[in-house]
């Protein structure tokens, strides 16, 4: 029961290790980066999609904000 108990402590600090390290890249912005790997994003027209009478105005509208703000699209 010890060992099983050693192995898991021992899990756990890896994995917490892991964590620390996938933090640090993201905060750094490398995650895609490696071997000079492209980040790939969405397109837009996956989360803003034509509008319907049966659509929520202001949930699309919301959806609409968010996708402009992310893609930093100037406003006109």
């Amino acid at each position: 029961m010890e060992a099983l108990v050693q192995q898991l402590v021992e899990a756990n600090i890896a994995q917490q290790a892991m964590h620390r390290e996938l933090m640090g890249a993201l905060t750094a912005g490398q995650v895609g980066m490696a071997a000079g790997a492209a980040v790939s994003r969405p397109a837009p027209s996956r989360f803003i999609l034509k509008q319907t009478e049966a659509d929520d105005i202001e949930a699309y509208l919301q959806t609409f904000e968010r996708t402009a703000v992310r893609e930093k699209w100037e406003p006109e």
